[in-house]
């Protein structure tokens, strides 16, 4: 028996609408709250409180970079964790939104902003994850210079910048009408 997914789009969209776009992203943000800890949630909660901000401002930044924060160990707080971090949650965000625009019409303006709104917001949450491995890396790179691995993880941030600009604007742009 051969699935129309073109009609279960159309079914899932007149029955549930708006209020279901909604659900799916709730079902994803539920997900981590449940499971993933309060780890996920603490660079939002840094970003929106100034907290990085205020790693400037302290003049911690201008201190002695501490080598505890070097490497890729999952016990300490360390750059590598965090930007492991990064790439687990924006794969689950990209893969996730993916599945979500699947199942969105943007012939409406409504189901439009009901897709758009959580996915700038999921942007700016990652983003705020990329922040504290930027910092560090930032005043790793001032204190002791560059190195291969250093300029890689340059890279890396540049590189996943640029993956999620391209995914923002392919995910929320109209689908062709053919």
């Amino acid at each position: 028996m051969k699935v129309n997914f073109k009609h279960c789009r159309e079914l899932f969209i007149r029955k549930f609408g708006v209020s279901g776009i909604g659900g799916l992203w709730m079902l994803f943000l539920l997900f981590f709250a449940f499971f993933a800890d309060a780890f996920f949630y603490r660079p939002l909660f840094y970003m929106l409180h100034g907290e990085y901000i205020r790693y400037f401002s302290d003049g911690q930044f201008f201190r002695p970079f501490d080598i505890v924060h070097a490497g890729t160990a999952m016990d300490q707080p360390t750059i590598g964790k965090y930007l492991i971090f990064y790439s687990f949650f924006s794969l689950c965000v990209l893969s996730y939104s993916g599945g979500v625009r699947l199942f969105s019409d943007f012939g409406e303006r409504r189901q439009r902003l009901a897709f758009q709104i959580p996915f700038y917001f999921l942007i700016f949450w990652s983003f705020s994850f990329l922040c504290m491995p930027g910092i560090l890396l930032a005043h790793y790179i001032c204190d002791m210079g560059l190195t291969a691995r250093r300029i890689y993880a340059i890279i890396y941030i540049l590189l996943s910048i640029a993956v999620w600009i391209f995914s923002a604007r392919t995910l929320c742009r109209k689908r062709n009408q053919a």
